[in-house]
């Protein structure tokens, strides 16, 4: 499950692009990548920490601080806070997909992961304003 380009960020951003190329240029461990490989590692990070979330999804504080740590990391990488709904919109697409794939995906799963999704980008975005 490719998060960032299944529904095409950089053609929509193409700032994204020139961000993630210009964070990832000065990690000697990340220099040969391409834009594709850049975006899939993040994503990568990204669904891991929606699974340490779901774990802990009944424990809201645990949940929270969760995401300030996130929210705190991305302020201090600059990052565009319009992205972040941009992302969150696109997480949500790749799940429905993937849950459409299965025929598992509903209005109720819909609903949830929407909540789910909107209460982690306004976590990271009052960071970054």
């Amino acid at each position: 499950m490719n998060i960032e380009n299944e529904g095409g960020i950089v053609q929509e951003r193409p700032e994204v692009e020139d961000y993630f190329n210009e964070y990832f240029s000065n990690d000697a461990r990340h220099q040969h990548m391409d834009i594709t490989h850049l975006l899939r590692m993040h994503g990568y990070q990204f669904v891991k920490l929606i699974g340490k979330l779901v774990e802990k999804i009944n424990n809201t504080e645990a949940v929270d601080a969760e995401l300030d740590e996130l929210g705190k990391r991305h302020i201090t990488r600059n990052v565009n806070k319009d992205w972040i709904e941009l992302f969150a919109k696109q997480l949500l697409n790749t799940l429905r997909k993937a849950g459409q794939n299965v025929h598992t995906w509903n209005e109720d799963m819909e609903l949830a992961w929407n909540g789910f999704i909107a209460h982690i980008a306004y976590k990271i975005r009052i960071h970054c304003e």
